[in-house]
């Protein structure tokens, strides 16, 4: 718990030098999620935020990351994953276009993360969609990630979300792992937001046994110097160096 509360104001010294600024925005959220898996059960309890600012010729820039620290059910100790990534957007006649890359962080093994993401909305509803790879060259395992996600809004700040994630992921024994998520979010007035989600995982191994899991997760995120819920998805922080992080935290 120490460690966690010295990230947090680790993060919102992070963040707060921009608050000031109407062209920059971020967020700190903590995450709880209990996962029900076939080869074991186990707890996560994330960390994050990120910081998004214009920065010339009509580009945004964004630096976000977290922290995952993971109970396995009987077992004494605990394990981190983790992520740090930087994009680059702009938009495109209404649709915002960018880049990533960063580094992963996979049970103490370290690896690179990079792809391209974008998103758009049409009325009540915003959508969103991603292609990157993973790389863990040092360790014999990569991947290839690619996901669609999508939000009805039945207010500005009351969402109903889901999407499909897929990663294939190249070891000893390939992977192909299959992610379908319906969840859903809610802003206050202060702009502290509330969410949930719901995420069945499927495995598929070239040889033993596949697997399969389920999770729930349940966080709560402070968003700063944003607007409304529906603002924040059309044109707030990017997602997808998170979810393959996330993905990986359940492999």
């Amino acid at each position: 718990m120490k460690k966690l509360l010295v990230g947090a104001a680790a993060a919102a010294a992070l963040i707060a030098p921009g608050v000031a600024s109407a062209d920059t925005q971020g967020a700190i959220d903590f995450t709880y999620g209990s996962n029900d898996f076939s080869y074991g059960d186990f707890d996560n309890y994330t960390l994050g935020g990120g910081i998004a600012t214009d920065f010339s010729h009509g580009l945004r820039i964004q630096l976000d990351g977290s922290t995952t620290t993971q109970d396995w059910d009987g077992s004494s100790g605990s394990y981190s994953h983790g992520y740090a990534a930087a994009h680059l957007s702009g938009d495109l006649g209404g649709v915002n276009v960018g880049g990533f890359a960063g580094m992963l962080n996979y049970y103490g093994d370290g690896g690179a993360v990079y792809g391209v993401e974008a998103r758009s909305s049409w009325n009540a509803l915003s959508f969103d969609g991603y292609l990157a790879a993973s790389d863990f060259n040092d360790n014999n395992y990569d991947g290839t990630h690619y996901g669609i996600g999508a939000a009805w809004f039945f207010s500005p700040n009351f969402a109903l979300t889901g999407g499909v994630e897929r990663s294939d992921i190249n070891s000893f024994t390939d992977f192909e792992i299959t992610e379908l998520s319906l969840g859903g979010a809610y802003q206050f007035a202060n702009n502290f937001e509330v969410f949930g989600e719901y995420i069945d995982t499927d495995g598929d191994r070239s040889s033993g046994t596949d697997y399969d899991g389920e999770t729930l997760q349940i966080g709560l995120r402070m968003n700063i110097g944003g607007g409304t819920l529906q603002d924040n998805a059309n044109g707030g922080l990017w997602g997808a160096a998170r979810d393959i992080s996330e993905t990986y935290s359940r492999w």
